[in-house]
């Protein structure tokens, strides 16, 4: 149809007309015009195409003495009177059916010029009861006035002057304007605020919400002792007592009511408050905004509303990516801003009120892209915790440590430029912009104090085999490390407060050390000495001989390791309990490497008898003249034993101290060896567990190398556990000379008729090693016993 083109410029031309009208700059609009001069406007050629032939044209609310054509559109007459009009223009289209678009417009008619304008104030004040005078000026000087309705009481005298005593309080607008010889001036409007004579009633409005049919009983609230009550606009079915205020009945007639309240006194009628009745309808009751997040999914928001809402109205432009689902607001809004929404709730009685609904789409609270780091300082260091944020708007930043808020830490950065044990703890940094706050991760401080050592570890002897714990304690933040070492070479794996070997062996002893280190340092401990003794030990050595007057028995003890106690005796009436003829009275002198005496004894004290038990030594009679001393000795000494007569005599030397690395390492025993009974024995005991070598030697040519006379020439070793030979030599082999080295005995000569034998024996059993001549010789000889490490 040709006329739609038109009227889809005639409906833009609408919002250029209408803005022209309310005084904007715009190509198409009516201009203003004046009182008493002609005015003239085309509407057609103002329209951005001319409407087809055949367009009738009307208007209303034209000035009075202004028209339009109807068949041309022009507007035009003389204004009989100034003032801003308003109204419709129409164009009826020629078409079937016939269809009319209508333009809303806005003519301001001014004054003619020269007409005098109002220059007195614009307000009045005064107060009911008491009398009130205003008079009115214009310039140029008028000829009269127009006065419009005046609040009650006052009155105009026809020349300037409004005057009289109000009333009725409240306030008034009154339109003057002043006349002269060219005509009417613009009107003006004059306010009139009149105060009652005392304080008059305030009432309070509200809502209610019965069903229909359903009893009301509302009271009026009102201040100042209201005499009289009015409630304009009840339903059907409720009245309103005037003398109480209160209202009450049934609505018959469900629906929307807005009902006017007053209450009067004395001084005058109320300002009306307003009660507003919603009979039986729903009224929207869920929360009036929401705060939404941007490009975060929204929880479901339902509408709700009282009496039973059947279904929902939503009016207005939702945020971009939320939908409305019967009520149910969801979705995941995708652009920011404040969306205002008109919602109200349907049930059967009808369409509730509505409502507002403000969606406010925030953008995201500051997203954290760098944590703070979790950080060891030692103290006095300076230690720094840094935030890395994005987000909209300004961001600001608060430090906290262990949750509570740290004074003036608000930037990105929190620093401590000199950390004591008192910062140690928690730090959080919370930053925040105008749309939330987000918390960081925890970044821990630990302030690292050095190691102290709290158990030192302790020098310690065990036994071969046996377990053996060294134990250490240290205190430090934080916790240390250990590392344990052997004569300052660490010892790999060994990196715990304990440190355990499972079966010692005496490759084991030395010094031990632990080093303790943190951050804030390492410190080492005192040195532990462990010594690791043989499971098996030389425990005691005897030597029987027969002795003639004058005789001297020579036994020799080598103690390693340091001083140990050791119990010398020398038999001789004791042997009579065993079948042998004793030397009477048998003596003992002890002396050291350099030939000096530090002990002797002749008549043994039975104090030592004790001792006697402990190491298994048989017993003396008490008061008898058998020979016993105990000694304390270091490196080599001998005992010399002799005695009283003839006789047998027995010389026994016993460890009689504790397995500690303290130990007898070589026992010898030197006499005159005969034949038949008068060789030379010697018995000796391994002491501990397991087994252990030992090197036995029969030396008599070699010691002719020592000046030593009358020697036995080829001495034969024979070893005995019980009467059962174990071992037998009468030349020794020159592949033991490494042996002697190793032990610290003297070399025997080469090729020399001397013998000896390493075997190896069983601890806690007793053997002999008798010496004798393998050609039945006689002479001096010695017999020795090493123990091999």
């Amino acid at each position: 149809m040709k006329h739609l083109p038109v009227r889809r410029l005639l409906l833009t031309a609408v919002f250029f007309l209408a803005a022209a009208l309310v005084g904007a700059a715009a190509p198409y609009g009516l201009p203003g015009g004046q009182s008493g001069v002609t005015y003239s406007f085309d509407v057609p050629t103002h329209l951005s195409s001319t409407p087809p032939d055949g367009t009738v044209y009307g208007a209303t609310g034209l000035p009075s003495g202004v028209s339009i054509n109807a068949a041309t559109g022009i507007i035009s007459g003389t204004p009989a009177a100034q003032g801003s009009y308003s109204g419709n223009i129409s164009l009826q289209y020629p078409t079937t059916p016939v269809t009319t678009d209508n333009l809303a417009y806005t003519l301001v008619i001014a004054p003619p010029s020269g007409t005098p304008v109002i220059t007195s104030t614009r307000t009045a004040s005064g107060t009911v009861g008491t009398p009130l005078t205003y008079t009115l000026a214009a310039n140029p000087a008028p000829t009269s006035y127009n006065v419009g309705t005046l609040p009650p009481g006052l009155s105009f005298d026809n020349v300037a002057t409004i005057s009289g005593t109000p009333t009725v309080w409240g306030s008034y607008t009154v339109a003057v304007a002043a006349n002269n010889d060219l005509g009417t001036g613009a009107e003006t409007t004059l306010t009139f605020s009149i105060a009652p004579a005392g304080p008059v009633p305030v009432v309070t409005g509200g809502t209610l919400s019965p069903d229909v049919n359903a009893a009301v009983n509302y009271q009026i609230q009102a201040t100042q002792t209201p005499s009289s009550f009015a409630a304009d606009g009840l339903p059907p079915g409720l009245s309103v007592d005037t003398t109480t205020g209160l209202i009450t009945g049934a609505p018959t007639v469900g629906g929307l009511y807005t009902v006017n309240l007053t209450a009067t006194n004395s001084y005058g009628t109320s300002l009306p408050a307003t009660l507003t009745l919603q009979v039986g309808v729903s009224a929207i009751n869920s929360a009036a905004t929401l705060a939404l997040t941007v490009n975060q999914a929204m929880a479901p928001f339902a509408l709700s509303a009282t009496h039973s809402p059947l279904s929902y109205n939503v009016t207005g432009a939702l945020p971009a990516g939320v939908v409305n689902t019967a009520g149910t607001l969801s979705g995941t809004p995708t652009g920011t801003g404040t969306f205002v929404l008109s919602v109200s709730a349907n049930n059967a009685v009808g369409t509730g009120p509505a409502s507002t609904l403000t969606i406010t789409v925030n953008p995201p609270p500051p997203v954290i892209t760098t944590q703070p780091a979790t950080q060891l300082i030692v103290a006095g260091q300076p230690a720094t915790f840094t935030v890395a944020a994005t987000g909209a708007g300004t961001l600001t930043y608060q430090w906290k440590k262990n949750g509570a808020a740290l004074s003036g830490a608000t930037a990105a950065t929190y620093a401590i430029t000199s950390t004591t044990a008192g910062d140690a703890g928690s730090y959080t940094v919370d930053v925040s912009n105008a749309y939330g706050t987000t918390g960081s991760a925890a970044a821990a401080l630990t302030i690292a104090t050095a190691p102290t050592f709290t158990t030192q570890p302790v020098t310690t002897a065990v036994t071969e085999g046996q377990s053996v714990t060294l134990t250490a304690a240290a205190s430090g933040t934080p916790a240390p490390t250990y590392q344990w070492y052997k004569d300052n070479v660490a010892i790999a794996g060994a990196t715990t407060a304990n440190f355990t070997i499972a079966a010692p062996t005496t490759v084991d002893a030395g010094s031990y050390t632990v080093s303790v280190t943190n951050a804030a340092g390492t410190v080492t401990s005192s040195a532990a000495i462990l010594s690791v003794n043989p499971s098996s030990y030389l425990s005691n050595l005897s030597v029987r001989a027969t002795m003639t007057q004058g005789q001297t028995l020579i036994v020799g003890f080598v103690i390693d390791g340091g001083a140990k106690p050791v119990l010398v005796r020398a038999a001789g009436p004791a042997l009579n309990a065993f079948g042998l003829t004793g030397v009477g009275d048998p003596r003992i002198n002890l002396f050291d490497a350099g030939a000096n005496l530090v002990g002797s004894n002749d008549d043994w004290d039975s104090s030592l008898a004790p001792l006697f038990h402990e190491l298994g030594a048989f017993d003396f009679v008490v008061g008898s003249k058998d020979a016993a001393l105990e000694q304390s000795i270091n490196g080599p000494h001998t005992a010399q034993a002799s005695g009283t007569g003839t006789g047998t005599i027995l010389v026994e030397g016993y460890d009689a101290g504790a397995n500690d690395g303290r130990k007898l390492v070589n026992l010898s025993a030197r006499y005159h060896v005969g034949t038949a009974n008068d060789i030379l024995i010697a018995g000796f005991v391994v002491g501990g567990t397991g087994t252990k070598q030992v090197l036995i030697r029969a030396v008599g040519p070699t010691l002719g190398g020592f000046g030593v006379p009358d020697t036995l020439a080829d001495p034969k070793l024979v070893i005995f556990n019980g009467a059962t030979v174990v071992a037998t030599n009468d030349n020794w082999d020159a592949s033991l000379a490494a042996t002697f080295t190793e032990v610290g005995a003297f070399p025997l000569q080469e090729n020399s008729k001397d013998s000896a034998m390493v075997i190896t024996v069983q601890a806690g059993t007793s053997y002999t090693a008798q010496v004798s001549g393998a050609d039945g010789g006689t002479g001096e000889a010695i017999v020795e016993i090493y123990a091999i490490p």
